[in-house]
């Protein structure tokens, strides 16, 4: 494809207003490709354990390839060309980030090559203990004001209730989770399908444009006793690495702490 017809696809589909909307994972996990205006791109996945700086780094790439400029150093995209692969011609966009960005290569590279070093080493079961840890101090420092469930019948059900819920025969999970088992696995109870952090973020997103949404039957259904009820409070249940959240009415609420009498579900959480 000459220079010419590339940078002239590339704008029509950056002026497209059309969202971009996700298509697939790499077979290894460390790349997705998402679509804008009927063109395909290549984008980083944010590993689950990055640190800080590589996650800014890897969110900031992200945001800009399909948008044509970096929202950090302004940067704007750069059409190339290559050969054909197979018969096809191949082509795409970069963004020359400037050297202080830090997205550029010459910031995030080495921080990425510090990543995958400090991993290389690490066995299924140390991955599966830091991906736990890191999911209890993520709802310890968002849930700050909590209250957490002792009573044996409610840890029991806890159990019950992850065990049915990872039934593949039942659920699905997002293709992250596929590729990395070792990370934070997120559930809206009555919506069979689990997330990682990333996926989460978007149905998040999602819900809050009124793209999603559950039956209006479950959405008023305790998840403990299953009754109709007009109040829940927020239920999160943590087992692990395993993140379910739902409702619980007051009544089964005040079971697991007969001082409490219970709040709405935007004043608070219950943490099993």
């Amino acid at each position: 494809m000459p220079r010419s017809d590339l940078k002239g696809t590339l704008a029509s589909a950056y002026s497209s207003d059309e969202e971009p909307k996700y298509v697939s994972l790499s077979p290894n996990g460390m790349s997705e490709m998402w679509a804008v205006g009927g063109v395909a791109f290549m984008i980083p996945a944010v590993p689950p354990d990055a640190s800080l700086e590589l996650q800014f780094a890897l969110r900031a790439r992200r945001n800009a390839l399909p948008t044509g400029q970096c929202e950090e150093c302004g940067a704007f995209f750069d059409p190339k060309t290559t050969d054909a692969v197979r018969g096809v011609g191949i082509a795409g966009a970069y963004v020359p980030h400037r050297a202080n960005c830090a997205a550029s290569d010459e910031a995030a590279e080495p921080l990425y090559v510090n990543y995958i070093s400090d991993h290389s080493d690490q066995t299924v079961p140390e991955a599966l203990d830091a991906a736990s840890r890191r999911t209890r101090e993520q709802l310890d420092s968002n849930m700050r004001f909590r209250t957490e469930l002792s009573v044996e019948i409610y840890e029991d059900w806890a159990q019950e209730l992850l065990d049915r819920n990872l039934d593949r025969d039942v659920v699905a999970v997002c293709d992250h989770l596929g590729a990395n088992v070792a990370q934070t696995w997120n559930m809206l109870l009555g919506y069979n399908r689990w997330y990682c952090d990333e996926c989460w973020e978007y149905l998040a997103f999602d819900v809050a444009r009124g793209r999603f949404a559950t039956s209006m039957i479950e959405e008023f259904t305790c998840d403990y006793c299953r009754r109709y009820v007009s109040t829940l409070q927020l239920l999160v249940v943590r087992v692990g690495n395993f993140v379910l959240r739902g409702g619980m009415c007051r009544r089964c609420s005040a079971k697991s702490n007969p001082a409490n009498t219970g709040q709405d579900v935007n004043s608070g959480g219950r943490d099993v």
